[in-house]
């Protein structure tokens, strides 16, 4: 169904967004970042990102915005992705044609199918494809602000950038600037050639 696929994509553009605020926070490169991150779950994610946030920078209120509103997006995907899923537009299953005409089910809607743990037993709850469309508005919805939450800090994190690359070429211009001087104060090295040895004349040989 279309509107899973948009669920999937749009939790994975989160997932990549959290892992970007963790770089940024960690002030580290995409190389090392992706080194930090790349086996995280999204919890781990949700998790780091919010005390990192916390640590870092508290006056902009991270957990306050996001924290609720990403667990429940979290919980909202592994609803709908880790369901089985029974379609309307099936007409050899009649279990199926039995639940429409239970709860009503229009054209193109479906039943989520989860089994419950605590029970033991598979529960099934009618879904719409409003309801499918909705949590995949929400999900994009939350990325979009994540990533102008993660803009918004760029300013800061890029004078820090710009500090370090700076102090770098100016450690790297002094070093090259050392070494020239010492290569200049250094005594050129000597081009004479050592003396040529005699050869002894052989034994027995002309006097």
């Amino acid at each position: 169904m279309e509107q899973l696929g948009r669920i999937a994509a749009a939790h994975a553009n989160m997932q990549y967004t959290l892992e970007f605020i963790i770089w940024d926070l960690c002030e580290l490169d995409s190389d090392r970042g992706a080194i930090v991150t790349g086996e995280l779950s999204t919890r781990a994610l949700i998790n780091a990102v919010v005390k990192l946030s916390d640590r870092v920078c508290p006056e902009r209120t991270f957990a306050e915005q996001f924290e609720k509103e990403l667990w429940q997006a979290e919980n909202t995907r592994n609803q709908y992705l880790h369901s089985q899923w029974l379609f309307r537009f099936n007409p050899e299953n009649v279990a199926l044609e039995l639940l429409n005409e239970a709860w009503g089910l229009t054209k193109g809607d479906a039943v989520r199918q989860k089994y419950a743990r605590n029970s033991g037993r598979i529960r099934s709850e009618p879904v719409t494809v409003a309801d499918l469309e909705q949590a995949a508005q929400n999900l994009t919805s939350l990325v979009g602000r994540l990533m102008r939450w993660f803009l918004q800090g760029m300013t800061e994190a890029e004078k820090r950038h710009r500090f370090r690359a700076n102090l770098r070429a100016l450690i790297e211009e002094r070093n090259a600037e050392n070494l020239e001087v010492t290569h200049l104060a250094a005594p050129p090295p000597s081009r004479t050639r050592p003396p040529r040895r005699t050869r002894r004349p052989r034994r027995g040989g002309a006097p």
